[in-house]
């Protein structure tokens, strides 16, 4: 039977309809599938991360599952699950849990050219396990209201005499003072290390408290005159107490942190994984991820006078070494 002069005209034009739509406007049909979802694993706040890969969904019409936990909860589970795992990306924060995870065999190379010419060596794993997404610094943190900037050099001189009575730590379980002692240690070695730890301890004010924000109280009301601090909870600590009498020192050589990416292991979407982490370098997704402005964007400008050679990924090797000096040198809680 033949066809219809009118028929063939609808049939001709179908294609455009179904992508215009009869009233002229764009539909929201894609013109052709967005691919897989990608599984994410993250270690940060889930409404925040969540809007973020939202971004990146509403942009790619990729859909991405999301799972929250801590840095250590989620590596713990990649280990568990190994093979079963359905995770393709791993966000985590703190160059000891990565070591870990590296360590671990949970991790697989990227071989992005994109991430390789955009991100400096010293933000990510010398074999591209995982790469930098933001920065944060080990900070000295200083009452103004009795002390001078212009008084501060390096961490090792708050072992010094002039500060004895004066100085505040956190605890030694916290993995932030782990991995700036694993630092020290790559760096020093371990009999200096030790040395300047001794000479801290000699100088607290009061006991070892549970972590920075802790000590940035200690220090606000009075009890003891500086520390050392991660610029994070520095940075929540100034939007809570906006005249906060709490001032900043960023030493030469700062020592630095990070929250980084990794493409998993035994990742179903290998490919979809590192479209997200190629994407969260990028403008927009640096943007969105310095938001929340706890940490840097690992592509701005960092405040540092000047970032420790140290490499990060190298110095997870110490972090065992970190806890037992500590215990050595009567640093606890």
């Amino acid at each position: 039977m033949r066809m219809r002069v009118a028929d063939r005209f609808f049939c001709a034009i179908l294609p455009f309809l179904i992508t215009v739509g009869c009233d002229g406007k764009q539909s929201n049909v894609p013109e052709r599938p967005a691919g897989p979802p990608v599984v994410v694993y993250a270690a940060r706040d889930a409404a925040f991360i969540q809007s973020v890969l939202d971004a990146y969904s509403k942009e790619t019409g990729v859909r991405v599952l999301l799972t929250t936990e801590t840095s250590r909860a989620l590596i713990n589970k990649l280990g568990a699950e190994k093979h079963r795992s359905t995770a393709d990306l791993v966000i985590a924060d703190g160059i000891g849990h990565l070591w870990r995870a590296a360590s671990n065999d949970i991790l697989r190379p990227s071989n992005s050219e994109l991430l390789k010419s955009k991100i400096p060596k010293h933000l990510r794993d010398s074999e591209n396990l995982w790469f930098a997404l933001l920065v944060s610094g080990r900070a000295i943190a200083y009452d103004k209201r009795s002390l001078d900037s212009r008084e501060l050099t390096n961490y090792a001189a708050l072992g010094d005499e002039r500060w004895r009575e004066k100085l505040c730590l956190s605890s030694a379980t916290n993995t932030d003072n782990q991995s700036q002692i694993a630092m020290m240690i790559a760096e020093h070695g371990d009999q200096p290390t030790e040395l300047i730890v001794r000479s801290w301890i000699a100088n607290l004010a009061i006991s070892v408290v549970a972590d920075s924000a802790t000590l940035l109280k200690e220090i606000e009301e009075g009890r003891c005159s500086l520390g050392i601090v991660s610029s994070v909870d520095a940075a929540r600590h100034a939007r809570e107490a906006p005249d906060s009498s709490v001032a900043l020192f960023w030493p030469q050589e700062t020592y630095i942190d990070v929250v980084a990416a990794a493409v998993t292991r035994h990742a179903g979407n290998p490919a979809g994984a590192l479209q997200v982490l190629e994407w969260l370098w990028s403008d927009k997704g640096q943007k969105l991820l310095a938001a929340e402005k706890l940490e840097y964007a690992a592509s701005q400008e960092l405040p540092f006078e000047s970032i420790s050679s140290v490499d990060l990924a190298g110095a997870g090797y110490y972090l065992e070494d970190a806890v037992r000096l500590m215990e050595r040198a009567h640093y606890r809680h």
